[in-house]
């Protein structure tokens, strides 16, 4: 019986071979596709429309927002904003029918920047891509004239942080997201193989609070300092050197550092918060 079975692969694969010659298998052929002609500019993804007006403008100078509503100017972070620069206006124009999220039109020329979008995804999404113009402009006081039309191909776009070995740090993941925002990505998967919470056999318990909980003093990244006298608090707790790069960084951190700063008295996992609180609450009460 083997010897059949042998016979048979034997002529099965002579037959293929003999059906099959070497020279005469197609080669493999790059897939098609096209080559974007950006003229000087660059643009993360690729916008699905994009038209040469003709003529340049002069981002040198930057943009004045003076003509932008106040609701949107948080999106314009980065631009240079200066009373010289080019004129933005902002055009919201809401569609009757099904409208893709994010949808915008960016028209770059030399009276200024326009952009229309339907919501605020689409504003921010056209303030990415006109930083990208500016930042990216090899001549910036010369950018070409364009109009742009573009909307996102896919609903969900982003990072997956899913691999094996050592799990980024919060400052990288902080990072991460500001680099997904450059690009409009809109999706952040958390899934560590090595993470001992996110796998056997502890991944049905929660996060401990040395590990999940996550502080930082209020006003620091909007320009000012915190209030109520945690300046002079912070200081005497965990001294001048470490005061200093905390409030002027407003780098976040952990319960087990409050605990070891002096910060806290203690940081336990949330399953005993109610016990730990009980149990001082009840040793406090005088006997």
């Amino acid at each position: 019986m083997k010897n059949l079975l042998l016979c048979s692969l034997l002529l099965a694969a002579a037959t293929c071979s003999a059906a099959t010659p070497l020279d005469s298998i197609p080669a493999l052929e790059p897939v098609p596709g096209f080559i974007v002609e950006n003229r000087e500019i660059t643009i993360n993804p690729v916008p699905v429309s994009m038209h040469y007006t003709g003529g340049r403008t002069d981002l040198s100078r930057g943009f004045d927002l003076s003509g932008v509503p106040a609701q949107y100017l948080s999106d314009f972070a980065g631009l240079k904003n200066s009373v010289n620069g080019i004129p933005v206006s902002v055009n919201i124009t809401p569609a009757d029918g099904e409208q893709i999220q994010g949808r915008y039109s960016l028209k770059l020329s030399k009276e200024g920047a326009k952009i229309t979008a339907g919501g605020r995804d689409g504003v921010f999404y056209a303030v990415c891509t006109l930083r990208e113009i500016a930042a990216n402009a090899q001549e910036p006081q010369s950018v070409p004239c364009v109009d742009i039309d573009d909307y996102p191909m896919f609903k969900f776009r982003g990072v997956v942080e899913g691999f094996y070995g050592t799990p980024w740090s919060h400052e990288t993941r902080l990072s991460i997201l500001d680099h997904m925002g450059r690009y409009k990505m809109n999706s952040y998967v958390y899934g560590p193989k090595d993470d001992p919470y996110h796998n056997v056999p502890d991944w049905r318990k929660p996060y401990p609070a040395d590990e999940a909980a996550k502080m930082t003093f209020a006003f620091i990244n909007i320009g000012f300092i915190p209030d109520g006298g945690i300046v002079c608090l912070l200081s005497r707790a965990v001294g001048t050197t470490r005061a200093t790069e905390l409030l002027m960084s407003g780098r976040r951190f952990t319960g087990a550092d409050a605990r070891e700063w002096g910060l806290v008295t203690d940081a336990v996992p949330r399953e005993q918060l109610e016990e730990t609180v009980a149990a001082v609450a009840m040793g406090s009460l005088p006997t």
